[in-house]
């Protein structure tokens, strides 16, 4: 499995996520056959299996889940604590957190 992301780091947040999700999916396929499916080296499969993420864009990973025939959305919401700097009264709100739909 991918190692713990980094807190602060929210591109390795999401590409641990999705790495995740592609190694479930692919859970049972052999490397040949999944690097055949997904158009990528099997040492690609390996080392995506590995949690080895360095040499894997989150661009790539989201193509790979498209590729499994998943939908791949984004969802943004305020965060509990704000970074340094940030106040976040003077952050505009989403329309869906305005209308209380959070």
């Amino acid at each position: 499995m991918p190692a713990p992301p980094d807190a602060d780091d929210p591109i390795s947040a999401l590409k641990a996520r999705a790495a995740r999700e592609l190694i479930v999916l692919l859970d049972g396929w052999s490397p040949w056959n999944a690097a055949e499916l997904l158009r990528v080296h099997q040492r690609t499969i390996s080392r995506l299996r590995a949690g080895q993420l360095d040499r894997h864009s989150l661009e790539q990973l989201l193509r790979h889940l498209h590729r499994l025939g998943r939908a791949v959305e984004l969802t943004t919401r305020r965060r509990v604590v704000a970074p340094p700097g940030i106040d976040h009264r003077r952050v505009p709100q989403s329309g869906r957190e305005a209308a209380g739909d959070e």
